[in-house]
């Protein structure tokens, strides 16, 4: 092969093999939390409550029964449209559910909640996402579904939808609570 034939097919070889690369990442749902969390004990957090910041609320709690965890902001316009699933949530039977609210002013994350309701138990209020770095939450909505012992078992990057509660996460919280 002559070095000018060389040169007219390098771009079209290149272009076939980033394609090839590039076709990998359709296949990959992107949304899933990175591995590093998952099977791993639940990493420490020390927050204040959004309804009382002289109580501070620690991963501690995270024991005992399986917990729902969902990281959302006022401010965060799909946060604004999983209400409806968020109750869905709030049906099954034995758990405990955790608000995260990431990076939000308090007065706006408790208006939010008095205009959509509040199915959590507990909410956390993390105003300058610091403790939210150890749980690799970078954006809003996340959600986390950790076991009996503190261990993350399930995490999900973007908006709750019925299908992913009823096909997903319900079948994952019932089995983390028959272990």
């Amino acid at each position: 092969m002559t070095k000018k034939e060389i040169c007219l097919y390098f771009p079209l070889i290149l272009f076939f093999l980033l394609g090839i690369f590039l076709s990998f990442g359709l296949f990959k749902d992107l949304r899933q939390i990175p591995s590093e969390l998952i099977d791993k004990p639940a990493p420490h957090f020390l927050l204040p409550s959004l309804f009382d910041e002289r109580k501070k609320i620690s991963s501690n709690r995270l024991k005992g029964k399986v917990t729902f965890i969902h990281v959302w902001a006022s401010w965060c316009r799909t946060c604004q449209q999983e209400k409806n699933v968020l109750w869905q949530v709030k049906q099954i039977q034995n758990l405990k559910m955790i608000a995260w609210n990431y990076k939000d002013q308090p007065l706006e994350a408790k208006q939010f909640l008095e205009r959509q309701g509040n199915p959590y138990d507990e909410v956390l209020w993390d105003e300058k996402g610091v403790d939210a770095i150890k749980w690799g939450i970078y954006a809003v909505p996340q959600t986390f579904v950790v076991d009996k012992h503190g261990v993350v078992r399930y995490g999900y990057q973007g908006s709750l939808n019925k299908y992913g509660i009823e096909k997903e996460i319900q079948l994952i919280i019932k089995r983390l609570q028959n272990e």
